[in-house]
């Protein structure tokens, strides 16, 4: 939320050239950088693009990553399922059962598009298919 009011005036002046800018900062699905500290001015902009840039030519986003992790975990299944969805049906008729088949194709790690480098887990931000974030 942006706020831009005339401190002077709330203070009681008639007219001041104090004018203050605030943006709210929510850290629900993301990671808000200590750089907002720093630069606020970018942090400021890139919050409302469109609006404000024309108070200063650089502006940085804070990227929510919960809704892009989200998307690319979608997305991955879909391409595991379309390449190795037969695959998976034969070895299953192969080996008898799922656990067989993990065992088989398990292999530590997780893929470069889901690795964000303040969260050590994929699954604490992911929602699984059952609605709960970690797989719970």
């Amino acid at each position: 939320m942006l706020r831009v009011y005339e401190k002077g005036m709330q203070l009681g002046g008639l007219w001041h050239p104090w004018v203050r800018w605030e943006v709210e900062l929510h850290n629900v699905d993301r990671v808000i950088p200590w750089e907002v500290v720093l630069e606020p001015g970018r942090y400021v902009v890139g919050c409302y693009p469109r609006a404000l840039a024309w108070v200063q030519n650089e502006m940085t986003r804070i990227q929510t990553i919960k809704r892009q992790a989200q998307i690319s975990y979608e997305h991955l299944i879909g391409y595991a399922a379309t390449a190795y969805g037969p695959l998976l049906n034969v070895m299953l008729e192969v080996e008898g059962d799922a656990e067989a088949v993990l065992k088989k194709l398990h292999r530590s790690g997780t893929p470069k598009r889901l690795q964000h480098p303040f969260i050590d887990k994929a699954s604490e931000f992911i929602v699984t298919c059952h609605g709960n974030a970690g797989g719970e």
